[in-house]
């Protein structure tokens, strides 16, 4: 490669034993943690190194399993799996999310211990939000001391990002390595490297790098170690060789991708002779196009639907046919305030989780509809005259993006909710339309017997019966909620189904061989 003027920089592998047995042989040293020596002489230049990188996708799931089964790590205080466990337990019993992705498939990883995205998606923000917001806001006893595992999630969260980031246009600990944002990253790096130091097994145990379930941790180490090197070799220095640089190019999802179109071409086969991964590989090669399985590490990025024509029209297409055409700017400074109604609901029947994740929900909605109705009057009426100033899942949320919905809107959502839990629960139906069709007439007439949206009562005989735009805004408001909360049940359903798929795999592709 080097004859071909091909500079190599990096080796990376997983974190099998033997990998970083051959990366000592060649001339690393990872005995003196806190003197780690990731690199080696170049075999071609010996006035050159190159670096060696644990796959960080592979050191995530090595952490995961650490913390899976030894239900326990400590830092400063005690780092527990049962908060996560007790998430898991609390959105069950709800039967709704505090917007996050864990599922019982995230908790019971064992039969799926491949899988990058269960790993991921458990050591995310979003988990930490909702564990932190079950603490301080709910105050829940199930999650009481649950701060030093909030910041284990979040510091693997920030660390992957780092590792996995893909363009300057990025945000945050996303964003690729330049000589703007190299200072934070440094310091985020620093930051976790001697986090990951002082983790021990136990209170009075060893140091979680002098156990035998290490090479998680040690990995992560490395990459940090690894990551300082490039970027002051190819950045950070008199005459750099790139302006920047992601750190996604170090993974081995390349590679992986590879293999999965491999395993794509020849029918998902994982042992294809000689003969079949040849006659793919040359497939890959003329076309010049790999696409791998959805079900694999790697996932598409867009989602691309075919265009139909529906023979109803919505309620949004009504309101924007009947507004006159006036430029409209998304702001919440001339928000109309919404009278205030009694609950509509006792405590028996919704909780005040349930209520907040509905008071979330119920925010989108109104971001949703915001953006695509024309009537600066009805638009006006969905956000409240001021702002909530308690706690509230949007709060330990929103960074700025998330939107605050009016009372009433909240309400029409509370109503749906309730019918939702009285009357969709009960069913076996496993279709969503038919769920919607339903169940939303019999909440339209509940709703629009009440004095919902009451800025709006005169501005309502601004247009012809048909087109009445209270009517039709609670109509789509009424219409999002079933819609999400409906396929969300449905996709439950299909989600709490234990695969077997993956444990027997091997036994029947293998049988007889």
């Amino acid at each position: 490669m080097d004859e071909n003027n091909i500079n190599v920089i990096s080796l990376t592998f997983d974190g099998l034993s033997s990998n970083f047995t051959m990366a000592k042989l060649l001339g690393c040293s990872f005995d003196d943690t806190k003197k780690l020596k990731t690199s080696f002489v170049h075999p071609s230049d010996k006035n050159k190194s190159v670096v060696v990188i644990p796959d960080p996708s592979h050191m995530l799931k090595l952490v995961r399993n650490t913390l899976g089964e030894k239900k326990s790590l400590y830092s400063t205080v005690i780092i527990d799996w049962k908060y996560i466990e007790a998430l898991h337990k609390l959105q069950q019993s709800e039967n709704l999310h505090l917007a996050n992705k864990l599922r019982a498939s995230h908790v019971n990883f064992r039969k799926q211990k491949m899988k990058v995205k269960l790993a991921a998606q458990l050591f995310s923000l979003s988990v930490a939000d909702a564990i932190e917001y079950c603490n301080v806001k709910l105050k829940l006893s199930e999650f009481e001391n649950s701060e030093a595992t909030v910041e284990f999630l979040r510091i693997f969260n920030d660390l992957f990002d780092l590792f996995n980031s893909k363009s300057v246009w990025q945000c945050g600990l996303k964003r690729a390595i330049s000589k703007e944002n190299v200072k934070t990253c440094f310091d985020f790096l620093n930051k976790a490297e001697l986090y990951i130091l002082h983790l021990k097994e136990s209170q009075n145990g060893p140091s979680i790098l002098q156990s035998r379930r290490k090479t998680g941790f040690l990995g992560f180490l490395v990459c940090v170690q690894s990551l300082r090197s490039i970027v002051n070799t190819l950045i950070c220095c008199k005459d750099p060789m790139l302006i920047y640089f992601p750190t996604y190019k170090l993974s081995q999802d390349h590679i992986e991708l590879l293999f999965s179109s491999v395993r794509f071409h020849g029918g998902f086969n994982d042992n294809p002779t000689a003969r079949q991964f040849r006659a793919a590989y040359r497939k890959l090669l003329i076309n010049a196009e790999i696409k791998a399985a959805v079900t694999g590490n790697w996932i598409p990025l867009a989602d691309i639907k075919i265009l139909n024509v529906p023979s109803t029209v919505s309620s949004k297409e009504v309101i924007n046919a009947t507004t006159p055409s006036v430029t409209f700017r998304n702001s919440q400074s001339n928000k109309n305030t919404s009278s205030n109604h009694n609950a509509i609901f006792t405590g028996a029947f919704l909780s005040e989780c349930s209520n907040d994740i509905i008071f979330y929900m119920a925010g989108w909605i109104v971001k949703n509809l915001s953006g695509k109705l024309k009537c600066e009057v009805c638009v006006s009426a969905l956000f409240p005259k001021e702002m909530p100033t308690s706690l509230s899942l949007i709060s330990f949320k929103s960074e700025g993006g998330l939107v605050y919905p009016s009372n009433d809107v909240f309400q029409i959502c509370k109503e749906c909710e309730m019918a939702f839990r009285q009357e969709i629960l009960k069913t076996n139906c496993k279709d969503s339309q038919i769920l919607i069709m339903k169940n939303a007439p019999s909440v339209l007439d509940k709703v629009c017997s009440r004095n919902y949206f009451s800025v709006l009562h005169k501005h309502q005989f601004d247009t012809e019966p048909t087109a009445n735009h209270l009517v039709h805004l609670i109509r789509s408001i009424v219409h999002l909620y079933f819609k999400v909360r409906v396929n969300y049940y449905c996709k439950n359903l299909s989600l709490n189904k234990e695969s077997m798929r993956q444990f027997f795999k091997h036994l029947v592709n293998f049988s007889g061989q």
